[in-house]
């Protein structure tokens, strides 16, 4: 005989899912550094969201970004006019607004012309339209697609223009103006809808009032005061529940920090959960989504942006720890070599100096973002002048010699264009005391060019070095490789590392060592120095 209990608590849960069961908001952060390693070092930042069932896209001005929902895992990267603005995902199918040839429509504070892009879920583009007017925002709605007609400049307005546009064939059907009744900058920066009415959301000039709710034939219902400009969009089916509030996702930017709690650069993102009951909007964000927004970053800040605690310094002629003429020193937040202080008056005259960051390292990935906004100081040698380096697998600055000019290690060679039209790679490789190998072979001279580009001295540049114990080393710049190399090693020639490779048994490799910054007479800015240690050998 069956068991009716056991069907009638089978039956009560089939009811409880059916009836009001709902997929809880999704925990999503994006995963470290996505945004960067995506757009190669290009200027970027977040214009709009669209959420599917599955992926969050983002547009980024010049490129649209695919990220997995719910591990917040960059899958898909693919170049987009600029300026793409805002993007919209409907009918499985991704459309993009463009403002074209932004650079001449902010020059003459116009609106330019625009583009609609269609991609499929992969990216993959399908069907462009262009319009004579500039789009910003953009949500589909009944079969009909929003635009917010794109202003290039910081112009302040009170008015604004939607363009009307069928969804299928991309034909114009109108066009309307609003007025949201506050002011704002541009135009409409995202639009989404919750099925019902159209949520526009501008930079407001002041106050907190940024989002406006229109009914689809656009009579203004009413203002909120919140302000949604790295985008926004309505969650998919599966988070919505029937006769309950519906859920938006607002992508919100935030910095992480590392186990020290100091702040560490680069852009990340996570979906902040709103719920509209038709009056306003409740944070409703999960705490999971905050709990991986607090994890510590797995990168370390070694410069802390007010002093010189953690460093070191070491300058020719002088003993570790002094730092005559107040060589190494922070201005303005960047820790920056300078050669003001009256001890340099009659010149640099060799007292070549480097900074030590006090712990060691050896597998790891560095990441660093300098300048040079100065010319070379008096007597510097030909060769200095818009150069400077990071040493790597470095000795100690105790083990130094008084007079000795450069610690034993892999220089990381950071170079700026000295003469105007003169080609020069950075991210180049110098070896004092040591030799690398280079495809299988010993390589003894001193320096090994990079294929990078050239940079301009008052520019910031980020590079970055993967360095692998005693294995191998790669440069890279903008994210793509410009340099690599095997087994640094202690070169036997060279006085100072004699010394080094007694100490170490007669062991010639080297798998770690210190990290430091020089002064070789070019005034160079550090943003930021970063160091992620790494643990597996397919870890980057």
């Amino acid at each position: 005989m069956m068991n009716m209990k056991h069907v009638l608590v089978g039956f009560g849960v089939c009811v409880g899912l059916a009836a009001g069961a709902q997929v809880p908001p999704p925990a999503f952060v994006t995963q470290e550094d996505a945004f960067e390693e995506t757009c190669d070092g290009a200027f970027w930042h977040v214009q709009g969201i669209a959420i599917s069932d599955d992926a969050v896209y983002c547009g980024l001005l010049k490129n649209i970004v695919k990220f997995d929902l719910a591990t917040g895992k960059c899958i898909k990267g693919v170049p987009a006019p600029h300026h793409t603005g805002d993007v919209c995902w409907h009918n499985g199918r991704l459309y993009t607004s463009v403002l074209a040839n932004f650079e001449v429509a902010r020059k003459n504070q116009s609106d330019g012309r625009g583009v609609i892009q269609v991609y499929d879920a992969d990216l993959n583009l399908i069907r462009v339209r262009e319009f004579p007017m500039g789009f910003d925002g953009i949500a589909a709605l009944d079969g009909v697609l929003y635009l917010g007609r794109g202003v290039a400049g910081d112009g302040i307005s009170r008015t604004c223009r939607i363009v009307r546009v069928k969804e299928e064939s991309l034909e114009f059907i109108d066009e309307v103006e609003i007025e949201p009744g506050f002011d704002f900058r541009s135009a409409v920066q995202d639009i989404a809808t919750d099925g019902h009415h159209l949520f526009l959301s501008f930079y407001p000039v002041k106050g907190p009032v940024g989002v406006a709710v229109y009914t689809k034939d656009l009579r203004l219902v009413k203002t909120l005061p919140e302000t949604f400009s790295n985008g926004f969009d309505r969650l998919p089916g599966r988070f919505q529940r029937p006769g309950a509030p519906t859920l938006f996702g607002v992508l919100r930017s935030f910095t992480r920090k590392d186990v020290q709690g100091l702040a560490v650069p680069g852009y990340s993102a996570y979906l902040q959960t709103f719920a509209w009951d038709g009056e306003a909007l409740r944070d409703v964000t999960p705490p999971a989504a905050l709990a991986l927004r607090d994890r510590p970053s797995r990168w370390l800040n070694l410069f802390n942006g007010r002093d010189l605690s953690g460093w070191t310094p070491k300058i020719r002629g002088y003993k570790a720890g002094e730092n005559p003429g107040n060589t190494f020193r922070v201005v303005d937040g960047c820790l920056c070599n300078r050669y003001d202080d009256p001890m340099y008056a009659d010149g640099f005259k060799q007292r070549f100096g480097h900074l030590f960051y006090n712990r060691p390292f050896s597998n790891y990935v560095l990441r660093a973002t300098y300048r040079m906004p100065l010319p070379q100081v008096k007597g510097g040698e030909g060769w200095a002048v818009y150069n400077n380096g990071i040493m790597l697998h470095g000795q100690t600055p105790e083990s130094m010699g008084i007079d000795q000019p450069f610690p034993v290690s892999i220089e990381y060679q950071l170079l700026s264009r000295a003469k105007k039209g003169q080609a020069r790679s950075t991210a180049n490789l110098c070896t004092p005391g040591t030799n690398v190998e280079k495809d299988g072979k010993l390589y003894t001279p001193h320096v090994l060019n990079s294929t990078s580009r050239t940079c301009e001295p008052d520019a910031w540049t980020t590079v970055e070095a993967e360095v692998r114990g005693g294995e191998r080393i790669i440069h890279r710049l903008d994210g793509r490789t410009v340099l690599e190399y095997e087994k640094p090693q202690y070169d036997p020639r060279d006085g100072s590392a004699k010394k080094l490779i007694e100490a170490a048994g007669g062991d010639l490799i080297l798998r770690g060592g210190t990290i430091s910054i020089q002064s070789e007479s070019a005034p160079t800015d550090f943003k930021s120095i970063l160091v992620r240690p790494l643990v597996r050998d397919s870890e980057r």
